[in-house]
């Protein structure tokens, strides 16, 4: 058997058979690696946004780990110096090695293979693969996964006793007797919602002392370009709520072939925190459960499985994720060191 090699590309240089692996290679997991965050688009549309700062030194790049002609595991990453960062970080809410079933590799031998001297993360999922040991705690991350409708969900959830979905109908019913009529608007394109949410996402930065992750204008670029993609199995995913003719909270999400992930979330504080759950949770799962939801000629894949991430500002730390028997725990290895805090400088 030939020996274990890992090769360091571009994203930009994977050819179309090798890209095909890596989505191959996703889909054989289960649905714990079934993210957004995980797939070859994402390293790719980070890649295309980070381009005027690439060089041959710094940028984002895909270890590949293969045996003779084929290839067994992908990891993208964005080298710069001695470091390598999660490639996004810090809007990448999960890092892992895609990889298939029974691949032997260690953290110490990607690093290496991508020449530096340490690899920084902070939501490595599977603490059982080959960065368990190296992480400074674990965290849960939540899956609702949808199924064949919202209906057959909606219905497992009351026969397993949650309410959620019951106390969110609750909420949107008194905003509406309240404030006037509650409308969700899903897979939106207006623009103005869109620049509406990085303005109370950029003042919710500034209010609690964090760093503005939009200041670099790589990361614009990239929300921008995901907000505005057409591409079926990849994309950003928009959601608003209008309640009383008011623009009220706003959801971008990242989107996949079959999962869809909590992102970017922002309401005006003026209707206060509990807006958000006043329809957002339960219309976004409704909404990605069926395909016959079309915008501006651009239909959207079914969705079905809805994540939740780990919180980039303090207002994502508070959205309600269900507990299901159909739901998947993701263990998520949680080391935080300072730069992983700010976007690289590219």
């Amino acid at each position: 058997m030939p020996a274990l090699q890992i090769e360091v590309v571009r994203p930009q240089d994977l050819t179309p058979a090798r890209l095909a692996r890596w989505s191959e290679l996703q889909g054989q997991q289960d649905i714990t690696y079934d993210s957004p965050f995980l797939s070859p688009h994402w390293a790719r549309a980070v890649e295309r946004a980070q381009a005027r700062g690439a060089t041959e030194a710094r940028g984002v790049r895909v270890a590949v780990a293969r045996q003779g002609s084929e290839d067994l595991g992908f990891m993208a990453v964005h080298v710069g110096g001695a470091t390598a960062l999660p490639v996004g970080a810090p809007l990448c809410d999960y890092q892992g090695l895609v990889a298939a079933p029974g691949l032997e590799v260690s953290a110490r031998e990607i690093v290496a293979a991508l020449g530096v001297q340490r690899l920084d993360f902070c939501h490595m999922l599977d603490a059982t693969g080959p960065f368990q040991g190296f992480s400074h705690g674990e965290s849960l991350s939540q899956v609702a996964d949808i199924g064949p409708s919202y209906e057959a969900y909606a219905a497992e959830r009351r026969a397993a006793g949650i309410g959620l979905l019951k106390d969110c109908d609750k909420k949107r019913r008194k905003a509406q007797r309240e404030l006037g009529e509650v409308v969700f608007t899903p897979f939106s394109r207006a623009s103005s919602d869109y620049d509406q949410l990085i303005a109370w996402k950029r003042a919710q930065l500034k209010a609690t002392g964090q760093f503005d992750i939009f200041q670099p204008g790589w990361t614009r670029r990239l929300i921008s370009d995901l907000f505005e993609s057409r591409d079926p199995d990849f994309g950003g995913a928009l959601f608003s709520l209008h309640i009383g003719g008011k623009l009220a909270a706003v959801h971008l999400h990242l989107r996949g072939a079959r999962t869809i992930h909590g992102w970017l979330i922002a309401h005006d504080p003026a209707f206060g925190a509990d807006i958000r759950d006043a329809r957002a949770p339960t219309a976004i799962r409704r909404a990605c459960s069926c395909s016959r939801t079309s915008c501006a000629g651009w239909r959207p894949p079914p969705i079905t499985a809805w994540t939740s991430g780990p919180a980039i500002t303090a207002s994502n730390a508070s959205w309600p994720t269900p507990r299901s028997a159909l739901a998947t725990a993701l263990s998520a290895c949680s080391l935080q060191p300072p730069c992983c805090g700010r976007p690289p400088t590219v």
